[in-house]
């Protein structure tokens, strides 16, 4: 117990009365509540929720409380004997530390539809640190949240998530994990709004422009421009339809032209992806071949309603 006073004097320290708190301080008030779970009872500790989008977002959302995935009772009795009270009771008790205006809730005792080997180490100090919930199962959740809870704010959190996090997302992972086409589609409307308002919807331009061919595209797979090409190849390796679809959009920029070298080039090396043989409108034609039935699809449909001059 004689270590428990430096968490004390750390909380106090940082959560003086009548002070704000603003994102830097909570993170580093979940950073000395996880150490002293931690290194004090061996109790694990997972930021979720709210405050796992702060620091996602680096700031850019605001929530008030912390929440964390960890052996509920355990965690609760641990942190009122470092000084912590009930705030309020219920399915998910809330404490609070003093009258600082700090309050934490562990709604679950397990990381639920998570990879844990994706959760983060995030040292705020030399002596403190937390774990956090993976960047793209948090994504999973806040999208997950607005579908079935009704939690509107999410769209929020999932908008700034992928505007500060879009190099750093695993788009395959988080495609793979979007199990149905209405999460899908959820989110491809939320990436459409993280986009420039100048950028198209390609989902309204895929009713318009259908390919006059034996191929179907899944609702699932109407993604938008803009989406990492990573998302595009995890896509290719799932469903051989989507090569036609990739050919209509990754050439394709509001500013520039088509060269046909470069264009035609491109969907043969998509076609390298399959072997060498696809069934296309029941022939069986070589990759080649594809290309250049793509190339021509390409040129026929986009010269004309997206005013693209192919040289």
């Amino acid at each position: 117990m004689e270590n428990w006073e430096k968490y004390k004097s750390a909380l106090n320290s940082l959560l003086k009365s009548g002070e704000s708190l603003n994102t830097e301080k909570r993170i580093k008030a979940a950073a000395i509540i996880n150490t002293f779970l931690t290194e004090e009872f061996g109790i694990e500790a997972i930021l979720v929720g709210g405050l796992a989008t702060e620091v996602y977002t680096e700031g850019g959302y605001r929530t008030r409380d912390i929440d964390m995935v960890s052996t509920g009772q355990n965690a609760y009795n641990a942190l009122i004997q470092l000084g912590f009270s009930v705030s309020k009771g219920g399915m998910v008790a809330q404490l609070t530390y003093r009258n600082s205006g700090l309050f934490i809730e562990f709604p679950s005792s397990q990381l639920e539809d998570a990879d844990k080997k994706r959760v983060a180490n995030v040292v705020v100090s030399e002596d403190y640190y937390f774990k956090i919930i993976g960047l793209e199962d948090l994504l999973l959740d806040r999208i997950r949240g607005i579908l079935y809870h009704g939690r509107t704010e999410n769209q929020e959190a999932v908008i700034r998530m992928i505007i500060k996090q879009r190099n750093n997302i695993d788009w395959p992972y988080l495609l793979k994990n979007l199990t149905d086409s209405s999460e899908l589609e959820t989110f491809n409307y939320l990436y459409h709004l993280s986009e420039s308002p100048q950028n198209m919807d390609l989902n309204e331009l895929v009713e318009k422009q259908r390919i006059k061919r034996n191929i179907t595209v899944p609702a699932s797979f109407m993604i938008s421009r803009a989406l990492n090409e990573q998302i595009l190849m995890f896509l290719l390796s799932r469903k051989s339809e989507v090569v036609a679809w990739y050919a209509l959009f990754v050439e394709y920029d509001d500013s520039i032209s088509l060269t046909e070298s470069k264009t035609k080039k491109t969907f043969a090396d998509l076609s390298d992806i399959f072997s060498v043989f696809i069934d296309f409108e029941d022939e069986l034609i070589t990759k080649e071949q594809l290309a250049e039935e793509l190339y021509g699809f390409l040129v026929r449909k986009f010269n004309n309603y997206l005013g693209i001059v192919v040289n």
